[in-house]
């Protein structure tokens, strides 16, 4: 047996995008480099994947408000196949997402089921004439239905029936876009596979179920919401590789949580918070993204002694930082230290990914279409020696595994 490692990378074709479908990449561990081995074309907006457990099958998001090209149709779910030896992608079906602005999938690794979050667009509002308890008339808005959906996979990966959904209403403190509504933006498997976590940014909420693979359901306890600060909009989260900590960059606050994780009960508890960038505690809470950015992606090392998340420089104002954030994590209680700010290309750096040996990191440049590699410092895990790799029309969403195969040699 031999090991191959592949890059998966997702893009955007709307949204101010111009990417199509999915890049594979074989990547060579010695050196980092990526060499282009498929480009599955014909989709729009895949901007977050998910590898199934057994590594066969890769599921993507189509994050659109009018899937197959029907107004108001939603968003959509895809399921390929994928074959290591020739790093090649092959459709096995899709489905509707039930929800718009697909915004993330994860994949069970036992292989039973995946989950997905429909985002809702947030900018588009239905406005309603109503007439009140005094019989006067007003407007009243209405928003997409953020959702929380449950797929059964079929035993050749294809994705089954619906098994479950939950729907959210409700808006978070503060008086800005991303808040006026729910937005799950993000849906992960714990380490145990017992739960998952989904982060509402519009709600300032972190939901958490127990999965139930034989009825296929997400079960709540009574402690499955978890409200997280006020404003500060819970975007996506990461789980410790080794010890029951998880953390979550927060989009409106531009910083970071660490939270202790409770695995038999599903609980949590914050235990740290740190800003991402140098921040004038003077400036209004509705103000921050526009004036120092947000955050995007977050992953682990490892190693599990440094968290990376991502920054970008608000889209509206082009003001803040465009910069990956390191955090050294006290491995005896959960705290993060800020311990750098490396400063990226150009504007939006978005998706990325750490190798599984925690030698690179992979960023994609949204708005430069490039992959960019850095070596990471193992002991202070700072980012060092950056090379472009690879060209990517709108990345937003890189994945990286190994896969054992017959015969051939690890590498390009």
């Amino acid at each position: 047996m031999a090991r191959k490692r592949y890059a998966f990378v997702g893009t955007w074709e709307d949204f101010g995008g111009h990417g199509e479908g999915i890049y594979v990449f074989a990547i060579d561990p010695e050196t980092g480099n990526m060499k282009e081995t498929d480009h599955l074309m014909g989709y729009r907006n895949n901007s977050i994947l998910a590898v199934s457990g057994d590594k066969k099958r890769l599921y993507a998001t189509i994050e659109d408000k009018n899937y197959q090209d029907v107004w108001g149709n939603g968003g959509g779910v895809l399921a390929l196949s994928f074959d290591a030896e020739k790093g090649k992608l092959a459709i096995l079906n899709e489905k509707s997402a039930l929800g718009a602005c697909t915004s993330y999938i994860s994949a069970d690794p036992e292989g039973k089921c995946v989950v997905i979050t429909n985002h809702g667009s947030g900018l588009d509002v239905v406005t309603k004439v109503v007439k009140d308890g005094q019989g006067k008339y007003k407007t009243v808005k209405e928003y997409d239905d953020s959702t929380l959906v449950m797929f059964r996979l079929l035993e050749d990966g294809t994705l089954g029936e619906v098994t479950d959904l939950h729907k959210y209403a409700g808006r978070g403190a503060l008086e800005v876009r991303g808040q006026v509504c729910s937005h799950l933006h993000s849906v992960n498997f714990d380490p145990s596979g017992k739960w998952i976590l989904a982060c509402d940014k519009g709600c300032d909420c972190i939901y958490v179920y127990r999965v139930d693979r034989e009825k296929g359901t997400l079960q709540a306890t009574s402690h499955t919401v978890f409200s997280t600060r006020p404003g500060t909009a819970p975007r996506h989260l990461s789980f410790h590789p080794f010890l029951p900590y998880c953390f979550v960059n927060n989009e409106t606050a531009s910083t970071v949580t660490a939270y202790r994780f409770d695995a038999e009960e599903g609980m949590l508890e914050e235990v740290d918070y740190q800003p991402m960038v140098d921040m004038d505690l003077s400036v209004k809470a509705e103000l921050i993204g526009d004036t120092y950015g947000s955050p995007a992606d977050i992953h682990v090392h490892p190693n599990g002694k440094f968290v990376y998340s991502s920054q970008r420089s608000s889209y509206h104002t082009k003001q803040g930082a465009d910069v990956i954030s390191v955090f050294a994590v006290n491995l005896e209680n959960g705290h993060l230290t800020r311990i750098a700010n490396t400063k990226m290309d150009g504007p939006c750096p978005r998706g990325f990914a750490i190798d599984p040996e925690g030698r690179f990191l992979y960023v994609g440049n949204q708005y430069l279409d490039t992959i960019c590699r850095y070596r990471i410092d193992d002991a202070a895990g700072i980012l060092t020696d950056k090379e472009v790799v690879a060209h990517v029309a709108t990345p937003t969403c890189i994945r990286i595994v190994d896969i054992e195969i017959e015969g051939g040699t690890y590498g390009i």
